[in-house]
This record gives structure tokens, C-alpha cells and sequence, in this order.
């Protein structure tokens, strides 16, 4: 058994030395480590390979004790090997790869000394370390390292850059109301209540009137990394105006869009248009049906069984009861839109269709297709509404709002605070989308593909049959010629590929954003489709969201 004499201490005290002698007994060195585990410098660093040959040369000079002199070979005999290490803490810094971020790395000293605050700004200075230092972390993170077992690990996010700001985009600020807006905008009386049948006076805008002003984009704001080097921002992108009929930029002011003829505004994106506009108090059987270029605005009612066709807008002051509509543009009834089953099976007698959106406060049996979103107000009953994006029955309080009954196949997302009820009317709600659309571009780009690379095959086999001739000196502008085409040929197969990726993003994009909302309740027995997944419930659910989740049409809580 080794004895406390066995080691030493160097004279520099950094290192435990063993001496290589004859022992009583052959040893193993787990009994070194032990030795070194009871001395004064157990927390020193121990080196296992020279602790495992101080084992083997020591055993062999035991063995060898008893032979003659003559046969012993153990040369090593009195030679000191050194068995562990005093290590003093070390530090480092890591930098994130946009220079935005640093972590100070510290490994715990093998009873050496400690990194201290002096060591460690002094560090920081040598990696250039000067912004966004975490001055008020830095004692505890030293504190830490210091409780740290020898050769652990202590990291710490010691410094943060400032990111840039990114500049804004200009923007577009509208200096009048549209049709649409004021429609939604119900007048007060002398008494202070509200008048749902007096909407105001009806909009138009003069010539030369100011439509809307365009603010110029913003530079953003600089940032900062952490090695006090300035990181410039994204400047905001100059958004040319939308120039519709009707409008025309200021010769004096290249950010304002001014009118240039007498109409009704109507919004678009960046712009607006000024539609010519056909006012009427009624459309009844004494004024017959409408068929109109411009907007057209109806002060009362559109009475049973006469159409409106309009290549703007159509707005209605008053009720649609069983006719017809038929816009380019947005249709606004402030009322309600009303019919009944025809008896020719799956029509009715009230038909609204617009190439925009459509507003109501409520429909009942009405067939309804919509370029745009379908807004209702308070209820929606037994009706056929197929949209483009997406439909929501709700007021502004948000506490009234009834789908129930009908077909409605919507693009985007469907949304009411009830849907369905206890009658033995079925709801059917579909979120159609583009789904198949955006399939069938990616089959077609796929069969491209699978064609350029049937073609690019050939060219690569026919320019390395050409390359095995004589390199005669056609034959080098042939293989030029090929290679061209070859190159050109990856290039389309690079683009089919993008093309195809971006597909699938899309695909996925709008597959995740398609849902079915219920902000209080979903009834027992609403059959609810997104794409080809179906669901029906089997009972009543407070607040909910359906969507599509791991290829699954899922349920859930409306969070």
C-alpha cells in the first residue's frame, strides 16, 4: 500500500510527482488516485495516462526488487512522473454568427485560481467586447463559476447587440369616406339616439378634391452588434399609388391623389376609384330593372323580383326581398337581404352576387357568391353562400351573430359568435380554398420538370458520345454549343423546383390559416369540412376553432 510519501509536491507547488520505487506489494492506480484524493491537492487536475504508468513502471520495479542487480531492466527506477496538475480557470468568449450576441464561457479551476471580475473585463476588452455588456449579471455569473465543480462549465449570455429597425414602407391615408364606410355608419337624431334608416347624406367628391395622401417610406433606425459596429437597417420601399378612374396625381403634389370628374369613391388598394354613380329611391315594378355602367345607390328597397346589374357598386339603404343583384364591385344592403326556396330544387328567389364583398345586416334563403369576404351583422339563415374569402356573421359588439342552415363554402375562413341550432336543419360549412387550384400547378410544373430532366439527359448523353471523337475543331464548337445547353437546361430545372417549393409553402400557408371559428357556440349536428377532411359534431361546444393540424381536421377550444 502506497504511503503519503509516495508523492510530492513540486517546488512550484503546480504539480503532484510520484517517485517510481519498489513497493511491498504490486499496486493499482485507483490506489494513486486515492493517495492524491487524501492530499492536500485533491482538487488538482489527475492526469489518468501518467497515473496509469506510474502504476506499470512501479509494479514492474517491485517484481524486478528480488533478481540480481544484473537482471533488473526497470531504468525508469527514481525517475518522478507527475500524476495531477494545479489548472487555473480559464475564459473564453463566443460570438453568434451576426456578431449580435456573446457568451462568456468559464471552466472551473483544477485548484487553481478563480476568474474575476478584473479578469474578465479585461477579457472582454481583448475581444472587443463594448456594447450591450449585461453589466448588472456579471457578479452572479462569477459567483457561479466560482461554486463550480473543477472543470465545469459556466456559461453566460453576457452582452447583447441592438438590432436595427427596419424602415416602414409608405403608407397610404385615405382623406374620404367610401360608400361602404358611410354605409356602416348609422346617423344620430336630435334626441341623441340612433336612427338605423338614416345612413347621412350620400357620398360624392367634387372634381380636384383631395382622395388620398401617400406617406414617404422611413429610413429605420441603426443598429448596433456587440463589437460597437454599426449594422445599417432595411429602408422602407416607395409604394407607387394605384391610379383608378376617376383619379390622377397632384401636379403640384406628387403624394397626393386628387380626383379629376365628379362620382362616388370607392377603395382599392393604393388608391381609390371614382365611379359614376345612378341614384334611386326605389327599384319597384314602376322603375323596372337596373342595368348601369357606374355605381349605383338605391335610398329604399329593391322590391321582389327585380335585378340590379352593376359594372361598380351597389349600395341599398333599405332591404333586397326575392331579387336579384348583380355588382363588379362591393353590394352594402343596410337592411337585410331575404327570400325563399324556389320551387325548382337548390334555387332561390333572392340572388346576390358580387365580384367584391358583400354587406348585410342579416340574410335569410338567399343564394350569395362573393369575390371578396361576406360580412352579416346579426344573423345568417338557410341560405347557399359561396366565397372567395372569408365569412363572418357578427355585429361590432360582437355578442349577435347566427349561422344556421344552408350551404356555405367560403375561401379563407368562416366565423360567427353561434353556428348551427336544435332545428333539424343541417349547416354544412366548407373552407374550399385554392387547395386544388394550387394542386394542379404543381402537378403541371412536375410534369415539366419530369420532362427537362428526360432532356437533359439526352443532351448530357449526346455531348458525352461527342466527347469521345477526335477533337476536331467542329466537334469542340458542337460540345461548347452542348454545354451551353446543358447549363441552360439546369437553370429551368432549378426554377421548376423553386417554383414547385414555393407551391408547397403556399399550400401549406393557406392550409394553415383555413378555420372555422365560434366565438359561443357550436351546435350538435354542423357538418364542418376544410379541403377534403370533414367533421361533424356530435354535440354542443362553447367557443371553438377548427382547423387543420398534422394533416388532421381538429376541434378545439377558441384560445
Amino acid at each position: 500500500m502506497l504511503s503519503p510519501q509516495s508523492i510530492r509536491l513540486s517546488s512550484d507547488g503546480m504539480e503532484m510527482l510520484i517517485t517510481v520505487e519498489p513497493q511491498s506489494n504490486a499496486i493499482r492506480a485507483v490506489e494513486i488516485c486515492q493517495l492524491l484524493n487524501r492530499s492536500d491537492s485533491s482538487q488538482f487536475f489527475q492526469v489518468e495516462e501518467n497515473i496509469a504508468l506510474a502504476a506499470d513502471l512501479i509494479n514492474k520495479c517491485t517484481k524486478e526488487a528480488s533478481l540480481p542487480e544484473e537482471q533488473q531492466t526497470c531504468a525508469e527506477l527514481g525517475t518522478e512522473i507527475i500524476v495531477s496538475q494545479k489548472r487555473h480557470a480559464t475564459l473564453t468568449i463566443e460570438l453568434s454568427a451576426d456578431e449580435m450576441q456573446a457568451y462568456a464561457v468559464i471552466n472551473a479551476p483544477y485548484g487553481g485560481t478563480y476568474i474575476d471580475f478584473s479578469d474578465l473585463m479585461t477579457t472582454l476588452t481583448q475581444y472587443n467586447i463594448v456594447q450591450g455588456v449585461k453589466n448588472d449579471t456579471l457578479d452572479e455569473f462569477l459567483n457561479a463559476s466560482h461554486q463550480a465543480n473543477p472543470g465545469d462549465v459556466t456559461k453566460h449570455h453576457i452582452a447583447s447587440g441592438t438590432p436595427p429597425i427596419n424602415g416602414q414602407d409608405s403608407t397610404f391615408e385615405m382623406l374620404v369616406e367610401t360608400m361602404e364606410q358611410r354605409s356602416l355608419k348609422p346617423q344620430a337624431k336630435s334626441n341623441g339616439k340612433v336612427d338605423m334608416k338614416e345612413l347621412g347624406d350620400i357620398l360624392t367628391v367634387k372634381e380636384a378634391a383631395r382622395l388620398m395622401r401617400r406617406h414617404l417610406p422611413t429610413e429605420g433606425t441603426p443598429g448596433i452588434n456587440v463589437l460597437g459596429e454599426s449594422i445599417a437597417p432595411q429602408p422602407g420601399v416607395l409604394h407607387e399609388f394605384s391610379i383608378g378612374e376617376g383619379t390622377e396625381v397632384s401636379s403640384t403634389d406628387e403624394n397626393l391623389l386628387i380626383a379629376n370628374r365628379v362620382g362616388i369613391p370607392r377603395a382599392i388598394d393604393n388608391g381609390l376609384v371614382i365611379d359614376d354613380i345612378l341614384t334611386v329611391d326605389n327599384v319597384d315594378v314602376g322603375f323596372g330593372n337596373i342595368n348601369f355602367e357606374g355605381s349605383v345607390m338605391i335610398s329604399g328597397d329593391v322590391c321582389e323580383g327585380l335585378k340590379v346589374v352593376s359594372q361598380g357598386d351597389i349600395t341599398v339603404g333599405g332591404s333586397v326581398n326575392s331579387a336579384t343583384l348583380e355588382a363588379k364591385g362591393n353590394i352594402t344592403v343596410q337592411h337585410g337581404i331575404s327570400g325563399h326556396k324556389s320551387k325548382v330544387k337548390g334555387q332561390y328567389t333572392c340572388n346576390i352576387t358580387a365580384g367584391g364583398n358583400i354587406h348585410a345586416q342579416y340574410i335569410q334563403y338567399g343564394k350569395i357568391e362573393a369575390g371578396g369576404n361576406l360580412n352579416v351583422q346579426t344573423q345568417m339563415l338557410h341560405s347557399n353562400a359561396t366565397v372567395t374569402g372569408s365569412v363572418t356573421v357578427c355585429n361590432k359588439a360582437q355578442n349577435k351573430g347566427t349561422l344556421f342552415g344552408g350551404v356555405i363554402q367560403a375561401g379563407t375562413a368562416i366565423s360567427a359568435v353561434e353556428i348551427g341550432g336544435n332545428s333539424g336543419s343541417k349547416t354544412l360549412l366548407s373552407i374550399r380554398g385554392p387547395f386544388n387550384t394550387i394542386r394542379g400547378q404543381k402537378n403541371e410544373l412536375n410534369k415539366d420538370l419530369h420532362t427537362e430532366y428526360e432532356l437533359l439527359k439526352q443532351l448530357i448523353e449526346a455531348y458525352d458520345k461527342l466527347a469521345e471523337l477526335n477533337c476536331e475543331k467542329e466537334h469542340k464548337k458542337l460540345l461548347s454549343q452542348l454545354k451551353k445547353n446543358v447549363d441552360q437546361k439546369v437553370v429551368t430545372i432549378i426554377q421548376l423546383q423553386n417554383a414547385i417549393s414555393h407551391l408547397d409553402e403556399q399550400l401549406d400557408l393557406r392550409l394553415t390559416q383555413a378555420s372555422i371559428l365560434s366565438s359561443k357556440t357550436l351546435h350538435e349536428g354542423v357538418q364542418l369540412n376544410i379541403d377534403k377532411l370533414h367533421l361533424t359534431t356530435y354535440k354542443n361546444y362553447s367557443s371553438s376553432k377548427t382547423q387543420i393540424k398534422d394533416g388532421e381536421i381538429q376541434l378545439g377550444p377558441l384560445s
